[in-house]
C-alpha cells in the first residue's frame, strides 16, 4: 500500500496539509454536510 513507512510527526504533517488543501478554494464542501445550527468546534494549539 506505501512504499516507505511515515514517522509520527511526518503523517501529521501530512493529514494537516490534506486537510488545509480540501479548505482552500470555493468553500469547505464537508462543513456543508454539517447542520449550522449543530455545527461548533473549538481548536487548540499547543
Amino acid at each position: 500500500m506505501f512504499d516507505t513507512n511515515e514517522t509520527l510527526e511526518q503523517a501529521r504533517t501530512r493529514n494537516i496539509q490534506d486537510a488545509l488543501r480540501e479548505d482552500i478554494g470555493v468553500c469547505d464542501w464537508t462543513a456543508q454536510l454539517v447542520p449550522k445550527k449543530i455545527g461548533r468546534s473549538q481548536l487548540s494549539v499547543r
